[in-house]
């Protein structure tokens, strides 16, 4: 009894949020640097004809990304290691992730527009998100 609860207060003391979130941010950076590698192939027609998959994608990029880094007061300066051992800024994450999707798309001003509020967490976050599952959207942030 008497060690659980020093047990208790000792981890009560540390808090592993910080470094926790920012694993989990580095990881979804890069999971949204492949999809937005895979992206750049394609055809403005197949981006346009799969616009769910844009939205998405910056769905996680508002939730998985800069949810994290506006909880946390992160810098742009705050260095991150995407897998496997690729050492970047949070600036170079943003580049590499948000303001890509958003050059991807940047020739279609609906598409930019729904991407933008869901960026933004304007009405059009909250109306994608309500249309994802519990368990949808824990995969998708894994």
């Amino acid at each position: 009894m008497v060690i659980n609860t020093l047990n208790n207060n000792i981890m009560g003391f540390f808090n592993f949020s910080p470094g926790i979130d920012l694993k989990n941010t580095a990881n979804m950076m890069s999971k949204i640097i492949r999809m937005l590698s895979n992206l750049e192939t394609r055809s403005r027609a197949y981006i346009r004809d799969n616009h769910e998959g844009i939205l998405l994608t910056a769905w996680m990029c508002r939730v998985g990304i800069l949810d994290r880094i506006e909880k946390n007061g992160w810098s742009p300066a705050q260095t991150i290691f995407l897998p496997p051992f690729k050492k970047i800024t949070i600036a170079e994450g943003l580049m590499d992730t948000v303001v890509k999707l958003k050059n991807i798309i940047d020739y279609d001003d609906m598409l930019s527009l729904a991407v933008d509020d869901i960026l933004q967490k304007g009405d059009g976050f909250y109306e994608f998100e309500k249309n994802l599952t519990e368990n949808q959207k824990r995969d998708y942030l894994k």
